[in-house]
C-alpha cells in the first residue's frame, strides 16, 4: 500500500520539527514528539481502511503527537472497530486502550532470568551482607562483556551508579578494580549543580524526588545499560515517607517509565529489615510498593550453615520462572566477589526460616518497631496498619513499645487529632522506664483512663531531667502535659 498525502504530510512535518521518521515494511518509526523519548517508540501507518494511524509504545495519545508537531483534528482519523469517533478528551474522560493495538513484545534481559532490561529490580538483604560488592561485581561484568556468573552472556555497555554510602576512591574504584571493570565505561551521579543564595553554583544532592538530572545524565552518557541506586532509601526525597504505599509510588513509577523509556535496568538496593515474617519479600524496609513495582526481587543472604557463603537467591519474579540460587564468597587481596559453581537448592523462604526460627517474638518486635521508627515519628494508626500486614499481633508490638522506650504524643484536638509514636534519644532507648514514663507515654492507649487522681496517688519523680510534682502537672483533655516552672 502506498503512502496518501495525509500520512504523507504527518511524516513530512515530523522531519521538519526534527524527527526522522525510518521505514520498516509498511510502517515507519520515529521518536514520539509528545514524550521525546531516546528511542523509536512511535509507529505511524495506514489502517484497513486507508486511514493515519499513529501508536506510540509509551502510551501516548494520537491527539498529543500530532499537538505536539502542531497538526490539527482534520489531519488525522481516530476510529474504533466499529467506525466510531473516539470521544474528544477532557478532564475526567477515561484513558483507553484497545487490546488489540498493544503490540506483543519479547522480555529483554541484561541477565537472563535475573535482571530486566526496561524494568525496576530490586536487591535486598542486611547490611555488611556484600551487596555493594555484588552490584560492583555485576558493573564490572556489563562494562567488559564478560559472561555472568551463570554463564550467560552479557553484552557489553556503560555503567551508571547512584551511591550514597561508599566513597568514590578508596572504596568504589578500587573494587571495580578488583573485578577488572572499564573504568571508562562506569560512571557515579554525585550530585547536581545547583544555585546558592548567591548565585554561585554549588554541588547540591540529587534525590529521585526530581528525575530530570538522571534522565540528562543518561542522554549524555548514552548506551547505559544498568544503573544501581545504593540504597533506595537514600533517595526517595526528604518529604517522603518510604512506608507510604502512596508516596513511594509516586517517585518510583517515573522512575519506571525512564527505565521503560531508555531500556536500561534499574537495580535499586534495598535494607532488610530486622522483624518477622515468613515471605522474604516482606523483608524490604519500608513501603510494600518497592516489590510491588519491581519486576524482580533478589535476595541477598549468608548461609546458615556457612558465615563466609553468600547466597542470591530469586524472589518475586513477574517476567519469567525464578532462577536458581548462586553463591559467593568475598576474598582474596584487594576484596573481590568470588563465585563459586556449586548448585545453590535452598530457597529464599528456607534461609529466612532458618535464621529466624530462634528468635524470640518480642525481640523481632522491638526490632521491627525500631525499624519502623527510625526515620522519625509515625502515627499510630499507621503502625497498627504495617503490624497486620506483617503478621504481628497490636499487642505484641504495644509491649515492644514500652520494652524500647518509645513515647507517643498527640498531635492537633478532636476528631483531628492524632497520636505519634517516636523513638527515644538513643542514649536512653536501652534505659527501664519509670512508671511516670510509662503513663505519660501511653495515656491515649489505654482510652484516657489516667487522669488527675492517678497522678496525685504517684510520688514525685525526675523523668527525662524534669522534675515532677503535684505543682507541674496538669491534665489537659485526655493527655498529660508537663508543665516546666518559668514556663508558664
Amino acid at each position: 500500500m502506498s503512502k496518501s498525502i495525509p500520512l504523507q504530510h504527518v511524516l513530512d512535518t515530523l522531519k521538519l520539527h526534527g524527527y526522522i521518521p525510518e521505514q520498516s515494511g509498511k510502517e515507519w518509526k520515529s521518536i514520539c514528539p509528545a514524550h521525546k523519548g531516546m528511542k523509536a517508540d512511535l509507529k505511524i501507518g495506514l489502517n484497513e481502511g486507508g486511514k493515519v494511524v499513529a501508536f506510540c509504545r509509551n502510551q501516548c495519545t494520537t491527539e498529543s503527537i500530532y499537538e505536539a508537531i502542531g497538526l490539527t483534528q482534520e489531519c488525522f482519523s481516530l476510529h474504533s472497530e466499529h467506525g466510531e469517533t473516539t470521544p474528544a478528551k477532557a478532564a475526567g474522560s477515561p484513558v483507553l486502550v484497545c487490546m488489540s493495538d498493544v503490540e506483543a513484545q519479547e522480555v529483554n534481559w541484561l541477565w537472563p532470568g535475573r535482571l530486566p532490561l526496561g524494568r525496576l529490580s530490586l536487591l535486598v538483604g542486611r547490611p555488611g551482607e556484600g551487596k555493594s560488592f555484588a552490584t560492583l561485581d555485576l558493573a564490572a561484568r556489563v562494562s567488559t562483556g564478560s559472561n555472568w556468573p551463570d554463564g550467560s552472556t552479557c553484552k557489553v555497555g556503560n555503567v551508571l551508579l547512584v551511591s550514597a554510602e561508599d566513597d568514590p576512591g578508596d572504596t568504589i574504584r578500587p573494587r571495580l578494580d578488583a573485578h577488572e571493570a572499564d573504568p571508562d565505561r562506569v560512571f557515579i551521579l554525585k550530585g547536581v549543580h545547583a544555585k546558592c543564595k548567591t548565585g554561585k553554583l554549588i554541588e547540591g544532592a540529587f534525590t529521585l524526588a526530581d528525575i530530570d538530572p538522571l534522565r540528562q545524565a543518561l542522554k549524555i552518557i548514552e548506551d547505559v545499560r544498568l544503573i544501581v541506586i545504593d540504597p533506595i532509601g537514600s533517595y526517595m526525597g526528604g518529604r517522603v515517607d518510604a512506608h507510604r504505599d502512596n508516596e513511594v509510588r509516586g517517585v518510583l513509577a517515573p522512575l519506571a517509565a525512564l527505565a521503560q523509556e531508555t531500556g536500561a535496568a534499574v537495580l535499586l538496593v534495598a535494607h532488610q529489615r530486622k522483624g518477622a515474617a515468613i515471605n522474604p519479600d516482606d523483608m524490604v524496609l519500608g513501603s510494600r510498593a518497592f516489590t510491588g513495582l519491581a519486576r524482580s526481587v533478589l535476595h541477598l543472604m549468608r548461609d546458615p550453615d556457612d558465615e563466609d557463603r553468600r547466597l542470591l537467591l530469586s524472589g518475586k519474579m513477574n517476567l519469567a520462572e525464578p532462577a536458581t540460587g548462586l553463591s559467593f564468597t568475598i576474598g582474596d587481596k584487594p576484596a573481590r566477589v568470588n563465585w563459586s559453581s556449586d548448585v545453590v537448592n535452598i530457597s529464599a523462604a528456607e534461609v529466612l526460616a532458618k535464621i529466624t526460627g530462634g528468635n524470640n517474638a518480642g525481640d523481632d518486635a522491638g526490632d521491627w518497631l525500631r525499624d519502623v521508627l527510625s526515620d522519625g515519628a509515625v502515627e499510630s494508626s499507621e503502625i497498627k496498619s504495617m503490624a497486620e500486614r506483617d503478621g504481628l499481633a497490636w499487642r505484641t508490638i504495644e509491649r515492644a513499645k514500652k520494652r524500647i522506650g518509645v513515647t507517643s504524643r498527640r498531635e492537633g484536638f478532636g476528631i483531628k487529632g492524632r497520636w505519634m509514636w517516636t523513638l527515644p534519644s538513643i542514649d536512653r532507648q536501652h534505659e527501664p522506664k519509670t512508671a511516670i514514663d510509662s503513663i505519660v507515654g501511653n495515656v491515649a492507649d489505654y482510652d484516657g483512663v489516667c487522669d488527675s487522681n492517678h497522678l496525685d496517688g504517684i510520688t514525685p519523680a525526675e523523668i527525662h531531667g524534669l522534675n515532677l510534682n503535684n505543682e507541674t502537672r496538669r491534665v489537659v483533655r485526655d493527655t498529660v502535659e508537663l508543665i516546666m516552672e518559668g514556663d508558664k
